[in-house]
C-alpha cells in the first residue's frame, strides 16, 4: 500500500468519524448524545447507532446522554420501546434539561443517572389541533388521553409513586424536579459525582 493510499484511507476514516460525532454518536466509546428535539429523525439516528454498537459488541454497555426540551411523545415512546427491547445494558444520563418527551427516553435506561444541576420536567400532553369537533378534535383528544395514560404508567413503573398520583399531579401543571428530587422520587438512580 502506498503512502497516498494510506492517506486516503485515513482521511475517509476521519470523515466517517467526524460524521458520526456530528450526529451525536461516539461508536468507539459506546456513547450516544441526544441534545436536540425528540422527533423521528433524531431518535432514528440514535436507534441505528445502538444497532451498530450491538453488532460491534453485544455485551459492552451503551450510554445515552440526554439533554432535550422535549418534542414528539410518539417518537419518545418509540425510542423507549426500542431501547427496552434490546438485551444489552443501556444506561441514560440526564444532562441539563430532561423535559417532556426527553423524560420518556430517560426512563428507558437500565440505570438512570442525572447530573447535579439538571432538571427533569414532566407534564401533560399538548396538542395544536384544529378542525371540526367530531371529525378532528374528538379523535385527537382520545389519542392525547391515551398517550397521557401511557406516560403516567411509565412514571409509575420507575418511580415510588403510583399511576393515580402521576395522573392527578401532571394534569394541570408542569412538574419540575431537581436532581435530588428526582432521586427522592426514584425517577433517577444516582447523581453523577462532580469533582
Amino acid at each position: 500500500m502506498t503512502n497516498k493510499t494510506k492517506l486516503k484511507k485515513k482521511t475517509k476514516t476521519n470523515e466517517e468519524f467526524y460524521s458520526l460525532v456530528e450526529e451525536g454518536v461516539d461508536v468507539e466509546n459506546r456513547i450516544i448524545y441526544l441534545f436536540e428535539t425528540i422527533d423521528f429523525n433524531s431518535v432514528g439516528k440514535r436507534a441505528r447507532a445502538i444497532e451498530a454498537m450491538i453488532l460491534n459488541d453485544s455485551e459492552k454497555p451503551i450510554n445515552i446522554f440526554i439533554g432535550s426540551f422535549g418534542g414528539s411523545s410518539y417518537a419518545g415512546f418509540w425510542l423507549y420501546d426500542f431501547i427496552r427491547s434490546k438485551d444489552i445494558e443501556i444506561n441514560t444520563y440526564g444532562c441539563g434539561a430532561i423535559m417532556s418527551a426527553g423524560s420518556i427516553v430517560f426512563m428507558a435506561g437500565d440505570k438512570r443517572y442525572i447530573y447535579p444541576h439538571s432538571k427533569l420536567m414532566l407534564h401533560s400532553i399538548s396538542s395544536w389541533s384544529s378542525g371540526k369537533l367530531f371529525v378532528d378534535l374528538k379523535p385527537e383528544t382520545e389519542s392525547c388521553e391515551q398517550i397521557y395514560s401511557d406516560m403516567c404508567r411509565l412514571y409509575a413503573k420507575y418511580s415510588c409513586k403510583n399511576y393515580n398520583f402521576w395522573y392527578n399531579e401532571l394534569k394541570y401543571t408542569d412538574k419540575t424536579f431537581n436532581s435530588k428530587e428526582a432521586i427522592n422520587y426514584k425517577l433517577a438512580d444516582k447523581i453523577v459525582e462532580i469533582f
